[in-house]
């Protein structure tokens, strides 16, 4: 009987936890595509379902910091190919140099939510929104196709999101 009082009352909550992903992605977000993108990025994340939004602020900079690791491992890996150009080679050099350091400010900013020091991780966070951006001009600065172009956008609008759901922690 207690099994089924439980059982009864997490199934009540439920949608209440889905309803607040959903809420807080539909708060932040301008457009049906940057909800899309908050939603099932976030979705996949085991406990985002029940976060509230500090929780899903540190899941939203988590899931960026992943992200921007990836965009510099895979800048590192092009670096490999010797027969670059050395114009490809000097923007992928830039790519390596923002994304390192952004990646490191990142785990930093999440450490620093966890612990409830929502304003220095907001610093960290905005220190950091413009590494895409630059790693993008890197390849336009020397008239080259970008071969992290995708990867750019889904950073930059990856960190909207994240940066938008830790902005609701300082209201």
């Amino acid at each position: 009987m207690k099994a089924f009082a439980l059982l009864s009352t997490l199934l009540l909550l439920l949608p209440f936890s889905i309803a607040s992903l959903e809420e807080t992605c539909r708060n932040v977000t301008g457009s049906e595509e940057g909800y899309n993108l908050c939603v099932t990025s976030l979705q996949v994340v085991p406990g985002s379902r029940t976060a509230d939004t500090k929780g899903l602020a540190v899941i939203a900079t988590q899931l960026l910091e992943a992200n921007y690791t990836h965009n510099l491992d895979k800048a590192k890996e092009l670096l490999k190919d010797e027969g670059l150009s050395p114009s490809i080679t000097k923007a992928l050099g830039v790519c390596s140099n923002v994304y390192e350091p952004a990646s490191q400010r990142l785990q930093t900013a999440i450490n620093k939510l966890k612990s409830g020091n929502i304003a220095e991780a907001v610093e960290d966070m905005r220190k950091v929104a413009g590494a895409p951006n630059d790693c993008e001009s890197a390849f336009h600065d020397v008239n080259e196709k970008s071969p992290l172009s995708k990867e750019n956008v889904d950073a930059f609008s990856l960190g909207n999101v994240a940066f938008a759901i830790v902005a609701l922690l300082q209201e």
